[in-house]
């Protein structure tokens, strides 16, 4: 027995220096481990759901009604927004947003070019609504998908203040039309609205993701552009006796050179029954402007179809908090050897 001892004491000391060995690799694996997962694991009590954001963006609108009936006339205008998301869960998010934008449309240039009407508006609107992500959201980073494509709708509230250029004397100046009631009547400058569309979203880093976002805002307003029904205001004799509300409700006016040929056209239907005639305009070869009187009602716009407006968008979401942890922790579930820090 004495002659195995040596031998003993040999092998004893090699299973010691080869468990010593093994349980400093284990533990440098786990450090790895620990660190590739995500680089804040060690925070205490956060899952990293990502819940509150905060959005902000700039982007163009483009108005769609009367003055603008296809998709060759849209007249692109800037636009802002600012907004938070709250997350429901790794579907669904809640938004409210803040925006801002500019919408015009003119006839000039068009098939309704004769009608010579054109407005420009700076719009205002608050919408709350939904938000739903076509690919799962991932709380870790580095599990979540580069692109996440989504859906939203909502519901809010917009301000518009239409407006035109009116040339009187040579000079061209810009006027309110909601007060001149050029149809004669009186509608809110505030309108319900539908906002619907979706986006992709692209993450950055932990906190910070880019969308590109594409909405329609349905509205419930046909005066978004101050053009709805017919022609209701009777027209003046000639362009010193127009007061600003004549000038407003019928700019095909603007065509003629002078009162004469006003007066020559105005001739024929200044009477009871001046609105029921239609002008036909046609520009000759030598710059002038014939106009042919048509039977029938003389129609300003199409009071059957509501205004409405497209914004194209990019946005930036940034995380300013995280949820704290319930129930299971999220970081245990892909490393079980981790255990949160306290500090």
């Amino acid at each position: 027995m004495k002659r195995f001892l040596p031998l003993l004491i040999l092998l004893n000391s090699i299973g010691v220096i080869l468990a010593q060995q093994n349980q400093q690799q284990h533990h440098t694996h786990g450090h790895h481990v620990h660190k590739t997962l995500h680089p804040h694991m060690h925070l205490h009590q956060k899952n990293y759901l990502n819940s509150v954001k905060l959005t902000g963006g700039l982007g163009t609108g483009t108005y769609y009604g009367d003055l603008c009936d296809n998709f060759d006339c849209f007249v692109f205008r800037p636009q802002i927004n600012v907004g938070a998301n709250y997350r429901i869960n790794q579907r669904f998010l809640v938004r409210g947003e803040l925006l801002y934008t500019r919408l015009a449309g003119k006839d000039d240039g068009k098939k309704n070019a004769s009608r010579n009407l054109d407005f420009r508006s700076n719009n205002v609107e608050f919408s709350i609504g939904g938000v739903f992500d076509i690919i799962k959201f991932e709380p870790l980073f580095f599990k979540r998908a580069d692109f996440i494509p989504y859906l939203h709708a909502g519901i809010g509230l917009m301000y518009f203040n239409p407006r035109t250029t009116i040339e009187i004397d040579g000079k061209k100046d810009r006027v309110n039309l909601r007060p001149l009631k050029t149809e004669n009547v009186n509608y809110s400058p505030f309108t319900m609205v539908i906002p619907f569309g979706f986006g992709v979203r692209m993450k950055m880093t932990d906190h910070l993701d880019i969308c590109g976002e594409v909405g329609y805002r349905k509205t419930f307003t046909d005066y978004l552009d101050d053009v709805s029904t017919k022609y209701v205001i009777a027209p003046p004799n000639s362009k010193q006796e127009a007061t600003m509300q004549q000038l407003a409700a019928d700019k095909s006016w603007e065509k003629f050179k002078s009162d004469d040929e006003w007066a020559a056209v105005n001739s024929k239907g200044v009477n009871d029954t001046w609105k029921y005639y239609s002008y036909t305009y046609e520009m000759q070869s030598n710059g002038e402007v014939v106009a042919v009187p048509v039977e029938g009602q003389r129609i300003r716009g199409n009071s059957k179809k509501k205004d409405g407006y497209f914004l194209f968008m990019i946005k930036a979401e940034y995380t300013i908090k995280v949820t704290k942890q319930r129930g299971v922790n999220i970081n245990r579930m892909y490393n079980p050897r981790f255990r949160t820090r306290r500090r």
